[in-house]
């Protein structure tokens, strides 16, 4: 085996050098500042993308207080609308209330004057009745007429 003869040894490591540096220098000169570049590039496009996000997330954080103000300020003019429609429906209800209050007043003194007309008309029929069971009486015990009866 030639590689093992130890008199091509220094042929062979002067040979080994000059491939060494040959390519230490191609990689050094070529290879080197390529793959510097590509992960130079690679680091700025990973910033410049860590960068446009943190911008788009604090785009986003405004945008979400902005939301969650609008959706205050809908809740606040639906409760003041509802306090309103509330505020005119009691003032509906009382209004309606009143005018039934008096219409119900009104009834009840027709009815209340009807009432007192009946009983007095109940009270003279009642005494017409008294007068008339009372003479029938005086009629029956004394055998006379009711002549001397005040109707």
């Amino acid at each position: 085996m030639p590689q093992l003869d130890t008199s091509t040894f220094s042929a062979q490591i002067f040979w080994l050098l000059i491939a060494f540096l040959l390519l230490f220098t191609v990689v050094r000169s070529v290879a080197a500042p390529r793959l510097m570049g590509m992960a130079a590039a690679r680091a700025k496009r990973q910033g410049d993308d860590l960068a446009a996000a943190e911008l788009a997330r604090g785009h986003e954080k405004a945008r979400e207080i902005e939301h969650h103000a609008e959706i205050e300020a809908a809740h606040a003019r639906a409760r003041a609308e509802l306090a309103n429609a509330n505020d005119a429906t009691r003032a509906e209800t009382a209004a309606k209330l009143a005018a039934l209050g008096e219409k119900l007043k009104a009834r009840s003194d027709a009815a209340s004057i009807a009432l007192e007309t009946s009983r007095l008309g109940a009270e003279r029929d009642l005494q017409a009745v008294a007068d008339d069971v009372a003479g029938d009486l005086v009629r029956r015990l004394t055998g006379t007429g009711a002549s001397g009866v005040a109707a």
